[in-house]
């Protein structure tokens, strides 16, 4: 299980501005989801991988992402209710 203090939910003081925060690294997130959904990776297969300028593209790490996210672990299930969230009912501000 991802832990709660890797992920965290932010809201401007003043604004309908959100930002989800995967603390202490990304890598760090991911590689605790891989292991959870019963990937081999290694933290360094890993941030060798999202260190890459074109990692945002990268078929391996789009595969591995897919994988994980099909396991439906505990940290992608986390994020992914935050986003139905807001995406369903978006909060208002009078």
């Amino acid at each position: 299980m991802v832990p709660d203090e890797f992920v965290a939910f932010l809201k401007h003081p003043s604004r309908s501005h959100y930002l989800i925060r995967i603390t202490p690294a990304c890598e760090r997130w991911l590689h605790t989801c891989a292991q959870e959904a019963g990937l081999p990776l290694t933290f360094e297969q890993i941030k060798a991988v999202t260190k890459n300028e074109d990692s945002d593209t990268d078929p391996v790490l789009l595969g591995w992402v897919k994988e994980i996210y099909r396991a439906r672990v505990s940290g992608f299930q986390l994020v992914e209710a935050f986003v139905a969230r807001f995406e369903a009912a978006p909060p208002r501000y009078y």
